[in-house]
């Protein structure tokens, strides 16, 4: 299952543009019409807003989005964000060229539950790596565990749906700058993801 959801996931990345936003301040950015549209539903407009975090822990990410039924029957939706920090892989050492990857997501936060994109790391041998001081050692993945564990949504016409994002104040504080609209329907099957990025100033 989780096979074909990553085969599904990257047909979708390849058919669906990469939408770019420029965040300078605490900002509304508005994502073209066009890029999100399905037989069904589309999703338009969505908003990333960025505001200070009022318990001082970090700054938030708001995503706000708004369905928009296509069909004369009521759809039944699970909708799942993540926001992601994420920088381009590079090598140890100086005499090589930087891997070629994917880039790497050092921090993420999804929506409802972040604990559903993590995956353990392991050798070769098939054990879970251990860090220095002896803790299961992980890589956040965009493929959920559970697509279930979504925001579950009864769209009749239209619906307007909020995510909120914290990035946490912590050594080499980054805001994030990715982010990624995965929907499901009630079966778990992926039927549409669009992934963006946020341009702009950062710590």
């Amino acid at each position: 299952m989780k096979r074909l959801l990553s085969i599904l996931f990257v047909s979708m990345a390849t058919l669906l543009s990469a939408q770019i936003a420029t965040m300078d301040s605490i900002e509304t950015i508005t994502v073209p019409i066009e890029a999100h549209f399905n037989k069904r539903f589309k999703i338009s407009p969505i908003y990333f807003n960025k505001r200070i975090d009022p318990a001082g822990l970090g700054e938030i990410l708001e995503v706000e989005m708004v369905f928009e039924n296509l069909t004369d029957e009521p759809l039944d939706l699970n909708v799942i964000t993540i926001a992601t920090v994420e920088f381009p892989p590079v090598s140890d050492s100086t005499f090589e060229l930087p891997i070629e990857k994917t880039d790497i997501i050092k921090y993420l936060d999804a929506s409802p539950d972040a604990e559903n994109f993590k995956y353990p790391l392991k050798d070769e041998s098939g054990n879970i790596q251990k860090d220095y001081y002896g803790l299961d050692r992980f890589e956040y993945k965009k493929i959920p565990h559970d697509p279930k564990k979504a925001n579950s949504i009864k769209l009749d016409d239209t619906y307007m749906l909020r995510t909120y994002h914290t990035s946490k104040y912590r050594k080499k504080y980054a805001f994030f700058n990715a982010v990624a609209i995965l929907v499901f329907n009630t079966e778990g099957e992926p039927v549409f993801a669009s992934y963006y990025t946020l341009d702009g100033k950062r710590r």
